[in-house]
């Protein structure tokens, strides 16, 4: 069976793929998971909307160019859990 923190990491990691390469992804992925302290060995919905929070809120600076896929699905992303 899945666990939370690993299908957050799949679904986070697929949406950013659209944007992103599979390395980029998993770094930003990373990098927000570190700065919002989220362990995802014991990941819970609130943690899940927060990091997917902080993505989004950093996406303008890290794709500048309006091809927001990430952004504009944050309600389907934060649903999906």
């Amino acid at each position: 069976m899945e666990t939370l923190s690993q299908s957050v990491y799949a679904l986070l990691r697929n949406a950013l793929r659209e944007d992103f390469s599979e390395a980029l992804s998993t770094q930003i992925i990373l990098q927000n998971t570190r700065k919002c302290f989220i362990d995802f060995n014991s990941c819970n919905s609130v943690d899940y909307i927060r990091l997917v929070d902080a993505i989004a809120d950093d996406y303008e600076m890290i794709n500048p160019l309006g091809d927001n896929n990430f952004f504009l699905k944050k309600n389907e992303i934060i649903s999906a859990l």
